[in-house]
């Protein structure tokens, strides 16, 4: 016995250009059936989050298939597989194509020569496809869109959830980050962490898909960007602070990488920076900046129409006691509004632990895609009627519905393995 719930797209020439569509999606639980042998023409990503089974590839070799993992359906390539007809498996699948996915190859997010990879933990891919099969409702007009730069998030997701990349991976790249703009070559980063520079490389590559040349470099770029846009300092300065004594050699690697010189690249920000930031450029932890002078100021808020508000005119900084009396009595209405909101998605979810809880009992998926598009539907008519913008209630029920799937997810596999469940 097995469920299933599938849909599949014909995205358009236009949508076609964008680099990657995504061209079906599909949620699949129990003893399905076998698949192949087939070969198809377009790349599919198969994730199973619980169960068991195998794959057999061209060459007849058969393995082991156990969840989490992936299974990458490359274009060309014959495949064959199915789950173990006694414990089945939980799938999710994705079907996508597009000029992108030859970057993704090079990049190392999609493997064609290794068809099965082990993942440390299927729930983040799950939820993107989750999200697809929400965004595959009848008469969604930005289908296409939305499903496609979910395919994007997806190959990002299934990268993270690798089970050869984590953790050393992620933490060779975290320390590559911290001394990214120290004038190190990369056998100096090597020999810091203890490693080969053949072994740095190979670690890079795996976790980030280039050469630890290219990583750093970025980093550098990147940084070196926001010291010209939010700074005044000379191009030499910005070059010494992200690792170049020789201005002359960043800015030409600046230039052969931009495409501008920084010079320039400074000019097309068109942004006048206030006194006092010349001399480092703010963390975003920093608390915002307030100007108190009457010189106008010129940055993003200004551009993107934002009007910079202070509580008094007096330069002092000083509250006007009706001002703070106001913002008082708001304040202590927001708060109770926040707490009946609060208490209200409490008892939410105590029904939705009993709807897990019948789920798993009866062995229904967690996930329902028609209830969810019908509910997403439904907020927003009720959103239009209160004045609350539409799109704002659907990204909170998207939220709301992505934890209640995690609740159901995990109450399913308690009940399967004979855990007693507990409410959140």
């Amino acid at each position: 016995m097995y469920r299933t719930w599938m849909r599949f797209f014909s995205p358009g020439p236009a949508h076609q250009r964008l680099g990657l569509v995504c061209l079906g999606v599909g949620l699949q639980h129990g003893a399905l059936p076998t698949v192949g042998p087939r070969t198809l023409d377009h790349h599919v990503a198969v994730v199973i989050r619980s169960g068991a089974g195998w794959y057999r590839a061209a060459d007849g070799r058969r393995t082991t298939v156990t969840a989490p993992a992936l299974l990458w359906l490359t274009p060309g390539v014959p495949h064959h597989y199915a789950p173990d007809p006694d414990t089945g498996w939980d799938e999710g699948f994705v079907d996508f194509t597009g000029s992108a996915t030859a970057a993704y190859r090079e990049l190392g997010y999609i493997e064609p020569d290794r068809p099965v990879v082990p993942l440390s933990d299927a729930s983040g891919p799950r939820t993107v496809i989750t999200r697809i099969a929400r965004a595959a409702r009848r008469g969604n007009p930005l289908l296409e869109v939305e499903t496609g730069a979910a395919v994007h998030e997806l190959l990002v997701a299934l990268r993270r959830a690798r089970a050869d990349l984590a953790p050393d991976g992620d933490q060779v790249l975290a320390a590559l980050a911290r001394d990214a703009c120290t004038p190190m070559s990369v056998a100096d980063h090597a020999a810091r962490h203890g490693m080969t520079t053949a072994e740095l490389r190979g670690a890079v590559r795996r976790a980030a898909g280039c050469s630890p040349k290219d990583y750093l470099l970025g980093i550098r770029l990147g940084r070196a960007k926001e010291l010209l846009a939010a700074t005044e300092l000379p191009v030499a300065a910005v070059a010494r602070r992200v690792g170049y004594d020789d201005p002359a050699y960043f800015s030409r690697l600046f230039t052969r990488r931009v495409g501008v010189a920084p010079v320039r690249f400074r000019a097309r920000q068109g942004r006048t920076v206030p006194g006092g930031w010349s001399d480092r450029v703010p963390d975003p932890g920093d608390p915002p900046v307030i100007q108190s002078s009457d010189t106008p100021w010129t940055g993003p808020a200004q551009r993107i129409g934002l009007t910079l508000m202070t509580t008094s005119n007096t330069g002092t900084g000083a509250v006007d006691p009706d001002v703070r009396h106001e913002l008082d009595r708001l304040r202590d209405s927001i708060d109770n509004i926040d707490a009946a909101v609060v208490h209200m998605l409490a008892e939410r979810f105590k029904c939705t632990q009993q709807v897990g809880r019948l789920k798993a009992l009866h062995q229904l998926p967690p996930a329902d895609p028609a209830r969810e598009a019908r509910q997403i539907d439904r907020l927003r008519r009720l959103a239009e009627n209160a004045k609350l913008d539409p799109a704002f209630a659907e990204k909170f029920l998207n939220f709301i519905i992505a934890e209640v799937i995690r609740h159901h997810e995990r109450i399913a596999e308690d009940t399967h393995n004979g855990r007693p469940t507990h409410g959140d």
